[in-house]
């Protein structure tokens, strides 16, 4: 049974429950070269590992529903990552969903406009993250 969860905005938004048949929409979201380029592993994601890789984690993730249609997805594995498909972008659907999480995503330098959609739903920058 999906838990959907519904907000009361103009827009017709749900997050529910992800399954195992959701794998290629997110797949092809995580896979697309904007998304990727925002990710420290920019390198095509073969379908088949990613149908593995989402068959035991496909609990952790959530699918955005725009008015009924697959529009993105949230994950929380203990840190947040949500993905929008491209058409659905810049409609103030990813800052929305956003408000109602808690917790905490790392976001790469390049990434401005996910920095700011977090920054906009009330989270806070507490530190940096470097890596060599």
């Amino acid at each position: 049974m999906k838990q959907a969860i519904k907000f009361n905005w103009d827009d017709e938004i749900e997050l529910v429950d992800a399954n195992y048949n959701d794998y290629k929409v997110v797949w092809e979201i995580r896979n697309s070269k904007e998304v990727r380029d925002k990710f420290p592993n920019k390198k095509p994601i073969p379908l088949n590992e990613h149908k593995l890789f989402f068959k035991k984690k496909y609990k952790q993730y959530k699918i955005i529903l725009y008015n009924k249609i697959k529009a993105g997805y949230i994950r929380d594995n203990g840190l947040i990552e949500i993905g929008i498909e491209k058409k659905y972008r810049s409609k103030g659907i990813g800052a929305k969903v956003i408000k109602t999480l808690k917790g905490k995503t790392i976001i790469m330098l390049n990434n401005q406009k996910s920095l700011g959609c977090f920054l906009k739903a009330g989270f806070e920058i507490r530190g940096f993250y470097l890596e060599k």
